[in-house]
């Protein structure tokens, strides 16, 4: 542990009030539960990333949404839906959290990409390909054959359509063949939400 001085605690504090922040991570109980969303309202943060649905198919993804939604509805005073840097700085300003749409995992769509049209309609921007293990796109991270198996057809097709919708393509727990296939695809830039850097942590 280390000490900071006064004034180094002050300009950390305003940087922290400043700044936008954003849990790129978070999972739907942060906008389901009170006692959560005013843990994360109490530490400073102004948007989350809640991702939900994604391992469990279509109709359980749209339910986890109708869940969130009502929670947002009933707490429309501190909560609201963004979809848009803009909205969230708006949420900001307006004394919100703002909560975004995600999911960790493209396996809710089910084997047809159509669905990412009604998932752009829900809010949904930012989506995982795979969650660890292998799916219809192609090997997570935690894969005996990361390192060898990419894209499948469907993988290249969802990362098309994804950037066509304006949906994001995040690449945590993707494997490494999966990750490399989808950086030379997308036209649009990928995220890792949350990641080990290999140098520093070798990791699945």
């Amino acid at each position: 542990m280390f000490q900071l001085s006064e004034d180094q605690e002050a300009r950390a504090k305003k940087l922290h009030e400043d700044s936008l922040v954003i849990d790129a991570t978070s999972l739907d109980h942060v906008a389901t539960k009170k006692r959560w969303f005013d843990q994360a309202r109490s530490g400073g943060v102004d948007v989350v990333w809640v991702t939900m649905g994604g391992f469990a198919g279509i109709s359980n993804t749209i339910r986890a949404v109708a869940s969130v939604l009502r929670f947002i509805e009933k707490n429309s005073q501190e909560a609201v839906q963004v979809r848009t840097s803009d909205e969230m700085r708006q949420a900001k300003k307006d004394g919100k959290i703002g909560i975004l749409f995600a999911t960790q995992d493209a396996a809710c769509l089910d084997g047809d990409y159509a669905y990412l049209t009604i998932m752009k309609q829900l809010g949904y921007r930012v989506m995982g390909l795979t969650y660890s293990e292998s799916n219809m796109l192609g090997d997570g991270c935690g894969e005996r054959t990361r390192e060898e198996r990419g894209l499948s057809y469907f993988g290249l097709d969802v990362v098309e359509e994804m950037n066509r919708l304006g949906i994001i393509v995040d690449l945590a727990h993707c494997g490494d063949a999966t990750t490399m296939d989808a950086l030379k695809v997308s036209k649009a830039p990928c995220l890792f939400t949350h990641a080990n850097v290999r140098a520093i942590s070798d990791s699945s």
